[in-house]
C-alpha cells in the first residue's frame, strides 16, 4: 500500500511542478509543452498523432491528424485508450491516439537518441499516463528523448473478421492497435527532430505486450528505416501475441452474441458499430481474448514462422530478456497455489502427451506455477537464436532481483494482486529509475546500472554491455543477483532443447493459455475430483 501511495503522491507532484512554456512546431501545427521543475526536461503531454478513431473511424487504420494553426496545449495527459476499468488507466476513451515527449533540450548541441515506449497489458489494457512510465527522470539523467505512444487495445484494437476488410484500403483486419503503434513511430520519425531528437537514432522499446509489439514491428516492412534498435522486456513474437483469423472470427461472433447483435456478419458489425464505448467494454470478457491477427496483410503469416525463416524486415541490434519468476502471477490466475502433483502431471499429459511426461518431470521438478515462467524465457531464448541466425547483434538479460514492492509493479493485465518473487514487470521501475527514489540502497544502485545498460545500448555504446548472444554459448547477463551483474551462459538450455524437439514432433498449442486452462480442467475431470459445473 505504501508503494501505491508514494507513486500517487509523485504523480500529484509531477502534475503541478512545471516551469516555463516551450513551443515546438510539428508537421500538423504548434504544440506548447512546459519545463519540468524536478528534472531538467521539457514535457509535451497529449500530443495528437492521428485523428480520433471514433464514429466511422472505429475499426479502421489510423488516419492523419487534422492540422491546426493556433498553438495547442500539450501540458496534460489525454485519456488512455478505451479499456475495462482498472487501477492503471483511471480515465479511458476511444479518442486516445496521443503521445508524450520528454526531451532534455529542444535545441541540443547534437541531436539526441530517442526511445519510444510501448506499454504492456496483454493487448487488453495499458496506459501511458501510469506514473511509473513517466519518462522525465530517464530523459534528464541519461540525456535521451523519451516518447510514449497510446495504442488501441481490446475489442477496439483487435476485433477481427473478414467482414471488416472493406473498412481499410489495404484490406487489413484486426490489427488497429499495431497500426496505431506504427503510425506513432512514423510520426516520431517525421517530427522528433523538432524536439531535439535524432530520427536516425530511434529505439523501439516495450514490455510484455509492448515487447511483443516491438517484435512484430521488426517483421513489418513498412516500419523499416523508421528505427535503428529494439528492446524487448518479457515479451516477443510468441504464441500469446497472435491469433489466427479463424480464432479472431470466433471472438467477433462471441462479442456479437454478448451484445445481442444478430443476422449476417455485416449486420452484426453494423450493430457493434452503433454501440457505445461502454456497451462494448461491458460485453468484453477474458484476460487474453484479444491479440494481433494473422490477417494475410499487416501480418502476412505467423510471426513465429517469419522469424524462424529470417524474414525480419528490420535487421537491427536488439536487447531482450525476461524475469526470474515470469509465470508466477499468470499461473496463480489459473491454478490453485497448492498445486497437487496429480493435477500438474495430468495437465502436462494433456498438453504434451504421456511419452514426454518423464522428461518433463526431470526438467521441471517444481509446481507448475514455477515452471510457467520458463515458457516466457523459452520464447525469448528462441527469439534470440533466430536473431543470431540472421546476423543481428542481440544482447540477452535475465532479471532476478526480488523487491518488496513487487505487487505494485505487476503487469496490469494480470488478475488479482498476486506477484511472487521476481515477477512479470518487476524490472520496469529500475529501467525508468523509479527505484532511485523509493528503493533500498541496493535497488537504487541496480536502477542506475540497469538504466545505464539500456541507454548505452540506445546510444550505440555496445562496448559498455556484456557479450552478444551466440548460438554456441548462449551469453546473457544476470541483473539483480546477490553479487554484481554477472555474465553467464546457456539460460535454461536443456529446457529449451526439449521444447525445440516437442515443437518439431507435434507442434505447440496454437492458443497456449486456453490450452493450459482446458488441460487443467480435463485433468481434474479425469481424476473425478470435480464435476464440470465446478471445474
Amino acid at each position: 500500500m505504501m508503494a501505491v501511495l508514494t507513486l500517487g503522491l509523485l504523480a500529484l507532484v509531477l502534475g503541478v511542478a512545471w516551469g516555463d512554456d516551450v513551443t515546438v512546431h510539428t508537421s500538423a501545427g504548434p504544440v506548447v509543452g512546459t519545463e519540468h521543475a524536478l528534472h531538467a526536461v521539457t514535457a509535451f503531454l497529449g500530443v495528437p498523432f492521428a485523428q480520433p478513431p471514433i464514429g466511422d473511424l472505429r475499426w479502421r487504420a489510423p488516419q492523419p491528424v487534422t492540422p491546426w494553426t493556433a498553438p495547442r496545449s500539450a501540458k496534460a495527459f489525454a485519456p488512455d485508450c478505451a479499456q475495462r476499468p482498472n487501477g492503471f488507466a483511471p480515465s479511458s476513451s476511444e479518442d486516445c491516439l496521443y503521445l508524450q515527449v520528454w526531451t532534455p533540450a529542444v535545441q541540443p548541441a547534437e541531436p539526441l537518441p530517442v526511445m519510444i515506449w510501448y506499454y504492456g497489458g496483454a493487448f487488453v489494457n495499458g496506459s501511458t499516463s501510469y506514473a511509473m512510465y513517466d519518462g522525465a527522470r530517464l530523459a534528464a539523467e541519461k540525456n535521451v528523448v523519451v516518447v510514449s505512444v497510446n495504442y488501441r487495445v481490446g475489442v477496439f484494437g483487435f476485433l477481427g473478421h473478414e467482414v471488416l476488410r472493406s473498412r481499410n484500403a489495404d484490406s487489413s483486419v484486426g490489427n488497429y492497435g499495431l497500426q496505431d503503434q506504427l503510425f506513432g513511430l512514423q510520426w516520431v520519425h517525421d517530427n522528433i527532430a523538432a524536439f531535439g531528437g535524432d530520427p536516425a537514432q530511434v529505439t523501439i522499446w516495450g514490455e510484455s505486450a509492448g515487447a511483443a509489439s516491438v517484435a512484430l514491428l521488426l517483421l513489418q516492412p513498412s516500419a523499416k528505416g523508421a528505427f535503428s534498435r529494439a528492446i524487448m522486456q518479457s515479451g516477443g513474437a510468441s504464441f500469446w501475441a497472435r491469433h489466427k483469423l479463424n480464432m479472431a472470427s470466433l471472438d467477433f461472433f462471441t462479442m456479437a452474441k454478448n451484445m445481442g447483435c444478430t443476422g449476417s456478419a455485416t449486420e452484426k458489425l453494423d450493430c457493434m458499430l452503433a454501440a457505445s464505448t461502454d456497451e462494448l467494454l461491458g460485453n468484453t470478457t477474458g484476460i487474453i481474448q484479444w491479440a494481433p491477427v494473422i490477417d494475410g496483410v499487416f501480418l502476412p503469416e505467423d510471426p513465429i514462422e517469419m522469424a524462424r525463416k529470417g524474414d525480419i524486415a528490420s535487421q537491427v541490434p536488439t536487447l531482450l530478456g525476461s524475469n526470474k519468476d515470469e509465470g508466477t502471477a499468470f499461473a496463480a490466475a489459473i491454478f490453485p497455489r497448492e498445486l497437487p502433483l496429480w493435477l500438474y502431471e495430468g495437465a502436462l499429459t494433456v498438453l504434451f502427451k504421456l511419452r514426454n511426461l518423464l522428461e518433463l518431470n526431470v526438467l521441471y521438478p517444481v509446481p507448475l506455477y514455477k515452471s510457467v515462467w520458463w515458457a516466457m524465457a523459452d520464447v525469448l531464448g528462441d527469439w534470440a537464436r533466430w536473431m543470431s541466425a540472421t546476423n543481428q547483434t542481440t544482447f540477452q538479460y535475465y532479471f532476478s532481483r526480488n523487491n518488496t514492492n513487487s505487487t505494485e509493479y505487476r503487469d496490469p493485465a494480470i488478475p488479482g494482486p498476486t506477484c511472487i518473487g521476481t515477477c512479470h514487470g518487476m524490472e520496469i521501475p529500475y529501467v525508468f529509475l523509479f527505484q532511485k527514489d523509493f528503493g533500498l540502497l541496493r535497488d537504487r544502485l541496480l536502477a542506475e546500472v540497469v538504466s545505464s545498460y539500456w541507454t548505452d545500448f540506445v546510444k550505440g555504446k555496445e562496448d559498455n554491455l556484456w557479450s552478444p548472444f551466440t548460438s554456441e554459448k548462449g551469453e546473457y547477463m544476470e541483473l539483480g543477483g546477490p553479487l554484481l551483474p554477472m555474465e553467464k551462459h546457456e539460460l535454461r538450455k536443456l529446457r529449451c532443447d526439449f521444447f525445440d524437439r516437442i515443437e518439431e514432433l507435434q507442434g505447440m498449442p496454437t492458443e497456449p493459455l486456453a490450452a493450459v486452462q482446458e488441460a487443467a480442467q480435463q485433468a481434474i475431470l479425469a481424476a473425478g475430483a470435480l464435476s464440470p459445473s465446478h471445474a
